[in-house]
C-alpha cells in the first residue's frame, strides 16, 4: 500500500473490504484478491487526480466503489458485482452516508460488469482501472499468468487457447478515458504483439508458457546515477504520492 492520505471513510471501507477478503481467502483466486483491489484503488485515485472534470467528493466515492468492486468475488463469478454492491450499500448505510451518494457507488461498481458500455466518466474510470494491468510492463509475467491460473481452477484452457482468448480481449478492448489512453496503450499494444509472439511458438503445458513469460533480471548498469526503469504500475504509486503526472 502507498502513503496516500485517504479520508477516513475510505479508510474504514478498506478496513472492513481487507477483513472480508481476508476472512474468506480463497487459494484459486490468484488475480481477483486483495492486491488487486488495493491496485485498483491507487489507479482510481491517479486516475481521477489527474482528470479536471472529476470532483473531490466523486473521487471519494470511486475510491470506495474501488475496495468494494470485488468483495464477493470469492461468493463466484456469476453475479459478483450485484452482490459486492450489495455488500458496500449494507455498510454505507451504517456509516449514515447519503442514499444518493450510495447509489453512485452501487452504480460505478455495476459499471465493472464484462462488456459493460460506461454512461460518464466515473464509469469510464473504474472501467480503465479495473483492467489497467494490460498496459503494465509486467502483464505477461503476472497478470496474464494469475489469470490463467485462476480460469484453471475452475475451467481448463490450454496456454494456446488463454493466449487466444487474450488477443481477441486485445482486439476488443478499449479504454475509455483520454488520461488511460494516454499512459496505457502503447505498452497495452506491446503486450498484444507479445501475446501474438507466444501464439506463434505452440506452448503446450503451463510449465511451457510459465517460463516463456518469466522474462530476464536485466543485469545492472554500471553507472551508479542511472535510474532503473519504472513500469506504469510504478508510475502509479509515485504519482499518488505527488499527485502529479
Amino acid at each position: 500500500m502507498t502513503d496516500t492520505v485517504y479520508s477516513k471513510l475510505v479508510n474504514d471501507c478498506l478496513t472492513i473490504a481487507r477483513e472480508e477478503i481476508t476472512a474468506n481467502k480463497n487459494e484459486k483466486l490468484y488475480h481477483h484478491n486483495l492486491e488487486h483491489t488495493i491496485n485498483v484503488l491507487e489507479v482510481v485515485s491517479t486516475f481521477a487526480i489527474n482528470i479536471p472534470e472529476v470532483s473531490p467528493r466523486e473521487m471519494e466515492l470511486l475510491q470506495i466503489a474501488a475496495i468494494f468492486h470485488d468483495v464477493c468475488f470469492y461468493k463466484g463469478v456469476m453475479g459478483h458485482e450485484k452482490k459486492s454492491a450489495d455488500f458496500a450499500r449494507e455498510f454505507l448505510e451504517s456509516r449514515n452516508m447519503d442514499n444518493r451518494d450510495i447509489i453512485t457507488v452501487e452504480r460505478i461498481i455495476m459499471a465493472t460488469r464484462l462488456a459493460y458500455e460506461p454512461t460518464d466518466i466515473l464509469e469510464e474510470i473504474i472501467r480503465d482501472a479495473d483492467i489497467a494491468h494490460v498496459g503494465y510492463k509486467d502483464y505477461l509475467r503476472n497478470p496474464f499468468i494469475n489469470l490463467f491460473k485462476e480460469i484453471n481452477c475452475f475451467r481448463k484452457k490450454t496456454p494456446n487457447q488463454w493466449i487466444n482468448d487474450c488477443i481477441v480481449f486485445f482486439e476488443q478492448h478499449p479504454f475509455y478515458t483520454n488520461f488511460a489512453k494516454q499512459i496505457l496503450n502503447k505498452q497495452k499494444e506491446k503486450n498484444k504483439e507479445k501475446l501474438t509472439d507466444l501464439l506463434k511458438m505452440d506452448i503446450k503445458t503451463e510449465d511451457e508458457l510459465l517460463e516463456k513469460t518469466a522474462g530476464k533480471k536485466k543485469k545492472k548498469k554500471e553507472d551508479g546515477n542511472k535510474k532503473p526503469d519504472k513500469g506504469i504500475e510504478t508510475m502509479f504509486r509515485v504519482n499518488l504520492r505527488n499527485h502529479v503526472i
